[in-house]
């Protein structure tokens, strides 16, 4: 029904809606007339057949006439207005402010704080992806010119292998600094982007 941010925590106000189905059966000979006591629980509103609503706690007292050797129902509506305790934004899944950004009810300037937090958010993550790829790369050429560090130690320098083997060893180290180089600079990225929507999300104000 809302949603509202203040200082970076959410809090949204749903509307639940239950139905209960009363099923009397008259197994006697005549027909019959049943009294069925609904129990209105706290916090919620029964909604009659004219749709005039009734607040609980409270007993809603209905009557069911049911012929002889039949079956009657009788469905009950109850509807809950309540307010969630607030979350922090940095703390909810994306799975769900996605979920807040397609419903029609958050006014224009929630969803707009939403949409940049999770460009934001993105960013970060493309980042954090980046990093992890970057790091992986190192770490497979590391460990081969490792190897062949060990090999040029066995191998004599005069050889036809030693020079081919230090050949890409060289540029192996050409590598290294390139894919060290490019860590530091998407660490600091992701530093500058984490405190970036860090900052954003705690101070987020919308309604």
């Amino acid at each position: 029904m809302a949603l509202k941010i203040h200082k970076g925590i959410v809090t949204p106000t749903w509307k639940t809606r239950e139905s209960k189905t009363y099923h009397v059966q008259n197994l006697s000979e005549q027909d019959r007339k049943f009294t069925v006591d609904h129990v209105i629980r706290k916090d919620w509103t029964l909604i009659d057949a004219k749709g005039d609503a009734r607040p609980g706690p409270d007993v809603y007292r209905f009557a069911m006439d049911v012929k002889k050797g039949k079956t009657d129902s009788q469905e009950i509506i109850e509807e809950r207005v309540h307010t969630e305790k607030g979350k922090l934004l940095k703390d909810v899944p994306e799975a769900k402010l996605r979920e807040f950004l397609a419903h029609p009810v958050p006014p224009a300037d929630v969803k707009a704080g939403l949409t940049k937090a999770l460009a934001l958010l993105t960013k970060v993550s493309e980042t954090s992806k980046q990093l992890a790829e970057s790091e992986k790369s190192l770490k497979v050429v590391s460990d081969d010119q490792a190897r062949l560090r060990e090999n040029l130690k066995i191998i004599p320098p005069t050889s036809e292998p030693y020079k081919k083997f230090l050949e890409k060893f060289v540029t192996q180290e050409t590598e290294i600094d390139g894919l060290q180089k490019n860590i530091r600079q998407t660490q600091a990225t992701l530093q500058t982007a984490q405190r970036e929507y860090d900052v954003f999300v705690a101070t987020l104000t919308a309604e």
